[in-house]
């Protein structure tokens, strides 16, 4: 059952050998750069796929429970030009914590949008939109997105 906080009660964390097993080692892969933000399940990172030189975005999640795997498993399904791409999971031992590795956007609101400014009535209509756009590919799916924004 649930605990209070919704969430699977914490003996339901897969164990670090299930973990191992089941996603690859972040070590040698990604190199990890500047913390870029920290909500509630997690701080991300720029980082960087050293095999490509590609710019990644890196989001360290504790496993407090089986639910963080499963969110994984959500975002895969939730495929869609108007969703971040989630483009992997890795298992860090040595932090024993979970890499979502996504793409890295290089423009967002937070980051480009100065302080005090606001946006125009049409430019907000067209987020909207985008956004109404996301959910309904995803639901039409039976996914439900945790983290929109």
């Amino acid at each position: 059952l649930p605990s209070e906080n919704g969430r699977p009660p914490q003996e339901w964390r897969p164990g670090p050998q299930a973990l191992k097993d089941r996603f690859p080692s972040p070590l040698g892969i990604f190199e990890v750069g500047e913390r870029i933000s920290s909500g509630h399940y997690g701080t991300v990172y720029r980082g960087l796929k050293k095999g490509t030189c590609e710019i990644v975005a890196i989001k360290k999640v504790a496993i407090d429970g089986h639910w963080v795997v499963s969110e994984f498993e959500n975002l895969i399904h939730c495929r869609s030009n108007y969703v971040v791409h989630c483009e992997g999971c890795y298992y860090s031992e040595e932090e024993d914590m979970l890499w979502l590795v996504m793409e890295f956007l290089s423009h967002t609101l937070e980051r480009d949008l100065p302080n005090g400014q606001y946006l125009k009535e049409e430019f907000i209509a067209g987020i909207v939109q985008q956004t109404l756009v996301a959910l309904r590919e995803i639901h039409s799916r039976g996914r439900v997105h945790l983290d929109v924004k």
